[in-house]
């Protein structure tokens, strides 16, 4: 869907063609007002779109007017405006991984806006937001396995269950995000919830020591 300053545009196609996100088949737009009442719809063989230039084969256009519906024909190409970039849509999917932690809000706000999932950034963007924390939990975790190793076990057996922990972690982390989604569990909360767990964990342990 595109916001406008006076309504709204539904677009819709029925799939990209040689696997190139700028040229769609079968593609339907729906130009509603700002109560989503219906003012015109077109209809279009394919779209061939660079930048916000929508090119229209085939195009036949739907306009309702008060008295009545006409069906229009144009036979030469049609060219629809549209505020959507599709150059820029792809270049946040495809380099999601080099996306500016800056930037990252407003790219998430650009998505919505166009009717795309941001679900991807919103995990990096609450990665990195936690990444501290989570470092800070895993330097906690090493202070135990640390004092630890001093006691009763040898350093052996300690760097084992340091590796066994590390991996359910890893696990935890990622089956979380999974969960998040799937829409089982906000996603904000299964990136939290691991970070969370490992402070928690972390604390209680090192209090047990202390207590000792």
């Amino acid at each position: 869907m595109e916001t406008l300053s006076n309504g709204y545009n539904i677009i819709r196609a029925d799939k990209i063609l040689d696997n190139n996100f700028s040229k769609l088949n079968n593609v339907t737009i729906y130009n509603l007002d700002i109560n989503f009442n219906f003012i015109k719809r077109i209809d279009s063989k394919s779209a061939n779109i660079k930048n916000k230039s929508w090119f229209l084969e085939n195009a036949k256009f739907l306009n309702n007017n008060e008295s009545s519906i006409t069906i229009k024909k144009p036979d030469n190409e049609n060219i629809f405006i549209s505020s959507i970039n599709i150059d820029d849509l792809k270049e946040y999917f495809s380099n999601a991984s080099t996306v500016s932690f800056l930037e990252i809000n407003n790219i998430i706000k650009t998505l919505n806006l166009r009717g795309y999932s941001a679900d991807e950034l919103v995990v990096k963007f609450h990665k990195y937001l936690s990444l501290p924390i989570y470092l800070f939990g895993m330097i906690l975790l090493a202070t135990i396995f640390t004092i630890g190793s001093k006691k009763e076990y040898n350093t052996t057996i300690y760097m084992f269950g340091g590796l066994i922990i590390a991996f359910i972690l890893y696990f935890l982390n990622d089956l979380s995000i999974a969960i998040g989604l799937a829409n089982k569990l906000p996603l904000i909360i299964s990136v939290w919830t691991p970070v969370l767990i490992v402070i928690f964990l972390s604390i209680i342990n090192l209090i047990k020591i202390n207590e000792n």
